[in-house]
């Protein structure tokens, strides 16, 4: 997994220029409250093929920034499996 923070305000420039490339995302809306207690709705772009996917959180990141995460799903499978619990009988 590549994971990446960028800045807030470039949103627009980013969620265009990766449409124009990978052509149109599933889009989800997300809700964020901050320790304030303020609200804000931002959007979460989906892409996946057969071998990776990748998604941007318009305001995952820390302080409002943009989360982008670019997956290849069978490896990021394989690191989820070695992370998972092991059957501690079957150890010796």
């Amino acid at each position: 997994m590549i994971q990446s923070e960028l800045p807030g305000d470039s949103y627009k420039e980013i969620r265009e220029a990766f449409i124009e490339k990978y052509g149109s995302p599933s889009i989800t809306l997300a809700r964020y409250q901050n320790s304030f207690g303020v609200v804000s709705t931002g959007e979460k772009l989906h892409w996946r093929n057969a071998v990776s996917r990748i998604d941007i959180g318009q305001l995952d990141a820390a302080y409002n920034n943009v989360l982008l995460i670019y997956s290849h799903i069978s490896l990021q499978n394989a690191c989820d499996r070695a992370k998972a619990p092991k059957d501690r009988q079957k150890d010796m």
